[in-house]
């Protein structure tokens, strides 16, 4: 029987395989400020990069990182905490994206959140694709037309997302923060930096528990 430990070393291996062929077979591309890949070099490994999503007040006082894979189960659940979370603590936490895809599927699923961004609506595509999970993950088929149709459900223009969807270079941004993950010893998803601190207790609980002790702090 396969170990834990053996099936994050082939998830990781996969991941890594899946980012090779990203960065080889698709063309590159200039994306928009908010979303645009950071061509910039950064040997030391950041929590935080100038193109990371971040939805909350630069100001907050408290700011989750959060390394995610869309098709994770886990990492649904805890955009499903979040959404519980977040309401309760206002514009006193933000929250930034970071990417660890180690699924099939994962790099679609990121390009497509990607892509709805660049029409405003990254937050939007976020929410569908972790509440419809059970429609497109855990496929060995590429799930290319589900993304296309929760684009056309949020109203996107299909033309401008089928094109940055198909032909937009995310890789570099992909990689960066795949090779950040390794570097703070990510292995699997959720895993969150609150304030720079890693969250060890993954419950609803303990997240809500170490946002209010580090606004105590702060």
């Amino acid at each position: 029987m396969t170990s834990q430990k053996e099936r994050t070393v082939i998830r990781i291996i996969l991941a890594i395989v899946f980012l090779i062929a990203l960065v080889l077979l698709l063309p590159n591309f200039s994306q928009q400020p908010q979303l645009t890949n950071d061509t910039s070099t950064h040997k030391e490994p950041q929590l935080i990069r100038p193109n990371s999503p971040t939805l909350g007040p630069s100001n907050a006082k408290v700011t989750i990182v959060e390394f995610l894979d869309p098709e994770s189960p886990g990492s649904a659940a805890a955009h499903s905490a979040l959404k519980t979370i977040l309401p309760e603590f206002g514009d006193e936490v933000k929250i930034v994206v970071r990417y660890f895809p180690l699924y099939i599927n994962s790099l679609l699923a990121i390009r497509a959140t990607e892509a709805a961004g660049e029409q405003g609506k990254y937050w939007e595509m976020q929410d569908v694709i972790f509440n419809r999970q059970i429609e497109w993950g855990n496929s060995s088929a590429f799930q290319t037309e589900a993304f296309k149709s929760y684009a056309e459900e949020l109203g996107l223009n299909l033309e401008q997302f089928n094109a940055s969807f198909e032909q937009s270079d995310y890789s570099p941004k992909i990689k960066q923060d795949h090779d950040d993950a390794v570097a703070f010893k990510v292995s699997d998803t959720p895993v969150f930096f609150i304030n720079g601190r890693r969250l060890e207790n993954l419950s609803r609980d303990g997240l809500r528990k170490f946002i209010k002790e580090q606004l105590e702090q702060s």
